[in-house]
């Protein structure tokens, strides 16, 4: 049997990282019938135990999980080193980062293949001049005039190797989101039922002046759309409260509007579809992501950018209940499916595809990442 070995670095990975890497555990036993294919998640505690580790494991596949914050130079250094190895696995780069952008692709010519949780659908997009490094640095930039000073979240990305950037599966694969489908539905109303029409539970960094970051300025933004509904339709507060409280509100909740975080996916995009709300974010059409409740008119409504649309298009939401109701539980659908028929597995197996010899035939579920 074939053998893959995931490696995680920092002893300090963070929810999201977990997150991202949970399916390997819950899914173990399916990976291995469906694919032929074992793999073992590991930790180390720094860079230097890399190879190691690999040494210790004799794999095929190396999956290296560094931390966002490791210097660019100190993974490619570690990448090399794999390289001058007398017997070489292949080597994934597994990039847990919240913007589709990254200031690690300068290990693209060293490895056999990136793999994006939040890509962008068009490669191309990769080699742009982005301010800040991301396209939502380079909007707050331009349309909301942010100054930026100096932050930067990017790197250059050489076009010979842009093709190995592949999208993946991202956080919404997390067992705490399955979790919530059950008890949500047994709480939850008809969508046309709820008691809240809009939630606007979109919290501002904590500690900091809106004014000093670009996302402060931009999440305050978004706050601020919302205003003109608060005076006459049924809306939460902004402020932060207790998680139990703020899943409860969900579940009461019609509409969850959901603006970009640090990166386009955010935890609240699943909480929402997974609570039988109806999500309205800002258009995800530049982005490849897995479980995909991204499509527009079907699992999702999307807005512009700078919010100009934001009221008039909720307004239309709560005034077609039957259209907004479907798209709501069109989105729970395909979240619940993910889960139940294989949606990890499908990811797994097109993501490592041509890199490990796997067990012939398709998983029992289309890959959600739209082409």
């Amino acid at each position: 049997m074939k053998h893959v070995l995931v490696i995680s670095v920092g002893r300090r990975r963070g929810a999201v990282v977990n997150m991202q890497l949970d399916g390997f555990a819950r899914f173990a036993s399916e990976l291995r019938r469906e694919l032929g294919v074992r793999f073992d998640t590991v930790e180390v505690p720094t860079l230097e135990f890399v190879a190691h580790a690999v040494t210790l494991y004799r794999t095929d596949v190396v999956v290296l999980v560094p931390n966002w914050s490791e210097p660019a130079e100190s993974v490619m250094e570690t990448i090399r080193s794999l390289r001058s190895q007398p017997v070489q696995p292949r080597i994934v780069y597994l990039d847990t980062f919240d913007p589709t952008s990254s200031p690690h692709f300068g290990v693209l010519p060293l490895v056999d293949r990136y793999l994006k949780t939040k890509a962008l659908r068009d490669s191309s997009n990769y080699c742009a001049p982005w301010q800040g490094g991301h396209v939502l640095s380079d909007h707050a930039a331009r349309v909301l005039k942010c100054d930026l000073e100096g932050w930067y979240f990017g790197s250059a990305v050489d076009p010979a190797h842009v093709h190995k950037i592949v999208p993946c599966w991202n956080f919404g694969i997390a067992h705490h989101f399955e979790r919530l489908l059950r008890p949500a539905e047994l709480l939850g109303r008809e969508w046309a039922s709820r008691s809240i029409d809009v939630n606007r539970r979109i919290a501002l960094p904590r500690g900091d002046d809106p004014s000093d970051t670009w996302y402060g300025t931009y999440r305050r933004a978004s706050q601020e759309a919302l205003d003109p509904l608060a005076s006459r339709l049924r809306c939460t507060q902004t402020d932060r409260v207790h998680r139990r409280k703020y899943l409860w509100e969900m579940v009461r909740s019609k509409i969850v509007f959901s603006p970009f975080g640090w990166g386009e996916v955010c935890f609240r995009d699943y909480e929402a579809v997974a609570c039988g709300c109806l999500l309205v974010k800002p258009s995800m059409e530049h982005v490849a992501t897995s479980p995909d409740i991204f499509v527009p008119g079907e699992t999702y409504v999307p807005v512009k950018w700078d919010f100009s649309d934001l009221v008039p298009v909720i307004e239309d939401c709560l005034a077609n209940p039957a259209r907004s109701a479907r798209i709501a539980a069109n989105a729970r659908r395909v979240l619940t499916d993910y889960y139940t028929r294989g949606g990890f597995v499908a990811d797994v197996r097109r993501s490592l595809e041509g890199l490990v010899e796997m067990s012939p035939g398709p998983s029992n579920v289309p890959a959600l990442v739209k082409a």
